[in-house]
């Protein structure tokens, strides 16, 4: 089979790529290749709880189709929604072939066409395009990073990596620790604190944390009290230019004081843990 141009994964970029396929190159003839059996990439493969965005979904969200919901940092489900109703409503679906993973691509300089190897439902097949638009994540869907920890053989709990969640545990009233603090950790430990006993957070450096407003508050009405733009915070940088560069240089303190805070918590929450030995038998999590 062959295409003018074929795009590869069928997740936020893949659908911004075939709308703009569409009305920008009506006479190019093009396809979709998703290698799972359902559109949303990220959005539909993480099943942890309280996964959400870690970007406002009106930056993040189609310039074709704005976001409208009230929640800007929004949750897994509501973001696969607003995907499937976007491909809907642009008669996408029908460019989108699921179940095609692209297990290699090389150019032809003797063709001037690029020749794909694709697994078809498990069944090896040929394609070529002229153009080859790769819209697939960075990290693995099938082997994601998981790190060896000494004497993890001799862990009586559970080592659970949150890209392979498993739905039907319950891990109420249990003990939880939870490695690192970036994104994923961040959504996952309050949701999972709901329910375990008692939930411990490890982290190699501090980050920091700012707590807003479930709601975006430009839909309020504006520009409310509290959250005016960083350039009141401090003097502004003007060696960055003018306007938009605002500074934080008068916040020095604050951000000594917060990450001697957080490194102390850190320090505190390692004693109290001692993955190492065991103490936490219940439950074991990566984040």
């Amino acid at each position: 089979m062959h295409k003018d141009i074929i795009v590869v994964g069928a997740g936020i970029s893949g659908i911004a790529a075939g709308y703009n396929l569409q009305k920008s190159c009506p006479n190019k003839s093009f396809t979709i290749l998703e290698g799972r059996s359902s559109l949303g990439g990220t959005w539909d493969l993480f099943k942890y709880p309280g996964v959400r965005s870690d970007s406002d979904m009106h930056t993040l969200g189609f310039r074709f189709k704005p976001w409208i919901h009230k929640k800007s940092i929004a949750d897994g489900p509501s973001i696969l929604e607003y995907l499937n109703e976007t491909v809907d409503e642009f008669n996408l679906r029908e460019k989108i072939s699921f179940n095609q993973k692209v297990i290699s691509s090389n150019w032809s300089s003797d063709k001037s066409v690029w020749e794909l190897k694709v697994l078809s439902n498990g069944n090896e097949t040929h394609m070529t395009s002229n153009f080859l638009f790769l819209c697939g994540g960075y990290y693995s869907y099938d082997k994601p990073f998981m790190p060896k920890f000494p004497n993890q053989e001799e862990f009586q709990g559970k080592l659970i990596h949150p890209q392979f969640w498993d739905e039907s545990m319950d891990y109420s009233n249990k003990k939880v620790v939870v490695i690192g603090s970036g994104a994923t950790a961040i959504t996952l430990v309050p949701a999972i604190a709901q329910k375990a006993e008692h939930v411990t957070m490890l982290q190699r450096s501090p980050c920091f944390v700012v707590s807003g407003r479930g709601e975006d508050s430009w839909r309020q009405g504006g520009r409310q009290s509290g959250l005016g733009s960083c350039e009141s915070t401090g003097p502004r940088d003007e060696s960055r230019g003018p306007a938009r560069q605002g500074g934080f240089q008068g916040s020095s303190k604050v951000r000594q004081d917060l990450r001697t805070s957080q490194v102390g918590m850190v320090q505190s929450a390692s004693e109290k843990a001692g993955v190492g030995k065991g103490e936490f038998g219940e439950a074991f999590y990566l984040g």
